[in-house]
C-alpha cells in the first residue's frame, strides 16, 4: 500500500478534496481504536473533532458493521450519515433480511455457547460472533466459520477476532458507499477502513474515482492506499481540511460541496424531482411488503390523529383532490381499515374513523416513508428544521398562487 500522507501523494489527495467528493469512513478500528469490547470503543476527542469539521465541508457517511442505532449513539451531534451492519442497513429493509439472520441466530447460538468468552451479537440485519476473549481463539474461529459457511442465505465475513454473518442479498459496504456517492451528487468518493470488512470496497477502488485507504498493516488488501496505524487518521482528516479550506481562502475555482453546474434553480428542480421519485418508489416497495402505500398510510396516520375527521377536511390537510381521496379511501375501506359514517345532520358529510385493523397498521412503521424522514429529522437542528419547512410552504404557496 502506498502511504496516502507521503508529500508525493499529496497531489491525489488534494485532487478529491478539490472536487465533488463523499467522505465515507468505518468506525471501529479507522475512526475509533479498536476496543476488547464492543461496547467500549470510542473516538478520541481530537477525532471528533476533526471528523465533525470534515462533515461540514464535504459529504460525510459513516459506514460500519454496528447497527445504526449503536452508531447513532457514539457520533451524536455529528453532520454525517449512517449506514450499519456492513451496508446493509438501512437498505435492506426486506423481511427476508430479518428472517435469515435469525435463523442464522438459533443455528449458531448453541455453538457460541459451548465457548468460554466468545460471544454472539445480533444486530438484526447482521450477526458478529466475537472471540476475542475466547481462550483458544484460532480454533474457535474454525468451529464457527464451518457452521456458519453451512448455513442457508449467509455471506460469512472475517473482521479482527470477530466472524460477521449477513445476508447474501443485503448490500455490502462497496454497493453502500456508491449508493451514498449517488446520493450526495458526488463525482468522487474517498473510503477509509481496516480490515476484511471494507475489502469490498477496495477492490472496486479506481485512484481516478474512488480512493481506497487502509489503516494499519495487512498481508492481503485490495486498497491502493494506507495509514500505518489508526491514530494516523487524525492526519488524514487534517489534511482534507487543509487541502478544502472554508470560507473565501477556499481554491479558486473549486465548486463547493453539493455545488451544481445547473445552477441554484435548475438544482433544486432536479432535487424535487428526485425526492418525487424516491417517494414513489418507497410508496411501492411499502405495497409490496406492507401492504399500504405512502398515501394511503399518510391518511391513515391523519385520520389516526384527527377521529372522525370529514373527507372534505382530509383533502384539504393532504392536499389532494377530493375525487384521488375517494378512491384511496374507498380501497382502505374495502380493506376494513377505516369506517365512513354519513353525517346525520348532512348526508353530504362524510365522517372518517380507523378500524382495530387500520390502528395496528398504522403502528408498523418500519421501511415506511414516515420512518425515513423521522431518522432525517432527527439528524438536524430545530432551526435548520424551521428554515426547511418555511422554503417548502413558500414554494407551494407560489406553485398555487394564481392556478385554479
Amino acid at each position: 500500500m502506498k502511504p496516502i500522507l507521503a508529500a508525493r501523494y499529496q497531489p491525489i489527495l488534494a485532487a478529491f478534496a478539490h472536487d465533488r467528493t463523499l467522505v465515507a469512513l468505518d468506525f471501529d478500528g479507522t475512526l475509533a481504536p479498536i476496543a476488547d469490547r464492543p461496547a467500549s470503543a470510542v473516538m478520541r476527542p481530537t477525532t471528533a473533532r476533526l471528523l465533525s469539521a470534515v462533515a461540514r465541508r464535504f459529504p460525510c457517511v459513516v459506514v460500519t458493521g454496528r447497527s445504526r442505532r449503536d452508531a447513532l449513539a457514539r457520533l451524536e451531534g455529528m453532520p454525517v450519515d449512517i449506514i450499519g451492519n456492513h451496508g446493509a442497513e438501512p437498505q435492506a429493509r426486506g423481511v427476508d433480511v430479518r428472517r435469515v439472520i435469525a435463523r442464522a441466530r438459533r443455528a449458531l447460538e448453541p455453538i457460541v455457547r459451548q465457548w468460554p468468552g466468545a460471544w454472539l451479537e445480533d444486530k438484526t440485519f447482521s450477526l458478529s460472533i466475537h472471540y476475542r476473549q475466547s481462550a483458544r481463539r484460532e480454533r474457535s474461529r474454525e468451529v464457527f466459520e464451518a457452521a456458519a459457511r453451512n448455513l442457508e442465505g449467509v455471506r460469512v465475513v472475517p473482521g479482527k477476532l470477530v466472524l460477521n454473518i449477513v445476508a447474501r442479498e443485503a448490500p455490502d459496504k462497496a454497493a453502500a458507499v456508491e449508493a451514498a456517492r449517488r446520493r450526495h451528487d458526488c463525482r468522487r468518493a474517498i473510503f477509509v477502513g481496516d480490515d476484511h470488512t471494507d475489502e469490498s470496497v477496495f477492490r472496486v477502488a479506481r485512484p481516478s474515482r474512488l480512493l481506497g485507504i487502509r489503516v494499519g498493516p495487512a498481508v492481503e488488501t485490495s486498497a491502493g492506499f494506507g495509514l500505518r496505524r489508526q491514530e494516523d487518521i487524525d492526519r488524514l482528516l487534517a489534511a482534507l481540511l487543509r487541502l478544502r479550506p472554508a470560507g473565501p481562502g477556499a481554491k479558486r475555482g473549486a465548486r463547493r460541496s453539493g455545488e451544481s453546474p445547473l445552477g441554484p434553480t435548475l438544482e433544486f428542480m432536479r432535487l424535487l424531482w428526485g425526492l418525487d421519485h424516491a417517494l414513489q418508489k418507497r410508496s411501492k416497495w411499502m405495497a409490496r411488503v406492507q401492504g399500504v402505500t405512502g398515501p394511503q398510510r399518510l391518511s391513515l396516520r391523519v385520520i389516526g390523529h384527527m377521529p372522525h375527521v370529514s373527507a372534505g377536511l382530509l383533502a384539504d390537510t393532504l392536499k389532494l383532490h377530493p375525487s384521488t381521496l375517494t378512491g384511496v379511501l374507498q380501497r382502505l375501506e374495502r380493506r376494513g381499515l377505516l369506517t365512513r359514517t354519513v353525517d346525520g345532520s348532512d348526508r353530504r358529510r362524510v365522517h372518517l374513523a380507523l378500524t382495530d385493523r387500520g390502528r395496528a397498521t398504522t403502528r408498523a412503521s418500519r421501511g415506511s416513508v414516515e420512518e425515513a424522514v423521522t431518522q432525517v429529522l432527527g439528524r438536524v437542528g430545530p432551526s435548520d428544521l424551521a428554515v426547511a419547512a418555511d422554503l417548502l410552504r413558500a414554494l407551494v404557496r407560489e406553485l398555487e398562487a394564481g392556478v385554479s
